[in-house]
Order: structure tokens, then sequence, then C-alpha cells
């Protein structure tokens, strides 16, 4: 079964979940109570967002074809990011 590994700043994991490329990365996590910023309700965006550690390739950092918020090669806005469909496992460290 394919996962989504969320670290903690120091690189600790936090959790462990099947990955499910239907749902956005922030909403997988949501649903499995891992403690994770956001604050898309609030206006406060980039709260969410994660370096990603593997599997860079596999994840979609774009919301329906649209350009997503500017980040770094390696980071991602959880709230608007898919994994592809034949992913591997992949792992985000979160970086607030």
């Amino acid at each position: 079964m394919t996962k989504l590994i969320l670290k903690s700043t120091s690189g600790e994991v936090l959790k462990e979940i099947p990955l499910d490329i239907r749902r956005t990365l922030l909403k997988q996590l949501e649903d499995a109570w891992a403690e994770i910023p956001y604050a898309c309700m609030t206006g406060m965006c980039s709260a969410c967002m994660c370096e990603v550690e593997t599997w860079l390739t596999q994840v979609d950092k774009s919301f329906r074809g649209e350009p997503a918020f500017p980040v770094d090669d390696r980071e991602l806005m959880t709230c608007i990011a898919w994994a592809r469909e034949g992913s591997e496992d992949i792992t985000l460290k979160l970086m607030f």
C-alpha cells in the first residue's frame, strides 16, 4: 500500500497514512488527525507549505491546471497538491 508520510521540522515521523490520489494532501492529513498547520479560511496562505523529501515527480503542485502559489522546486502547498496516479510513498516535511 502506498503511503503519505508526514515529518516534523526536525525530521521525526508524525503520521503515516494510506495515499489517496483523489484528495489533496492536506485533506488526507486533516482527515487522519495529523497535526499540520493550515489557515485557508483565514486568508493566511502558505501555512500548510511542506518540503517534499521523496518522490517530488509524483506530486502535482497545481490546482486543476492553474499555477500554484509560487514556491521553490522542493516545496508545495498541501491544500492544492495531489499525488499522481501510480505514485510511490510520498514523504513531506513540515516547514513551520
